[in-house]
């Protein structure tokens, strides 16, 4: 009984999860690093490619949509923005992006830091 009265109790003061009894929030994305790039593959159903905007500004990529429908009897706006601290070296150049069966996948390669060896000398 002490430990449903503590869990009870965590849940009344843990916001997150208070809601997520109502609103479920899934978890729409996936983000991998190799040594040579980022992957990110989110999951949008129900949106069109032509509608998504992928940006890269001070080392974050963000995807967004925002879409509104309007006809005479309703209107309805569905959007979302969610942003990926992928540091500064990147090259923004080759960002690729791909959207396909309501999965956009966002590569991102990295900048080759060559690496110099250096001898110094001993005086």
């Amino acid at each position: 009984m002490l430990t449903l009265y503590n869990s009870n109790l965590d849940r009344l003061f843990n916001f997150d999860s208070i809601f997520e009894d109502f609103y479920p929030v899934k978890k729409f994305y996936n983000l991998n690093e190799t040594d040579s790039d980022y992957k990110i593959e989110l999951s949008l159903p129900g949106f069109d490619k032509e509608d998504i905007q992928i940006s890269s500004e001070n080392g974050y990529l963000t995807v967004s949509n925002s879409t509104e429908f309007k006809d005479s009897n309703s209107f309805w706006k569905k959007s979302f923005s969610k942003s990926f601290y992928v540091g500064r070296q990147i090259d923004e150049e080759s960002i690729s992006a791909k959207f396909n069966n309501g999965i956009l996948t966002v590569t991102v390669p990295k900048k080759e830091n060559p690496k110099i060896k250096k001898s110094i000398s001993i005086e």
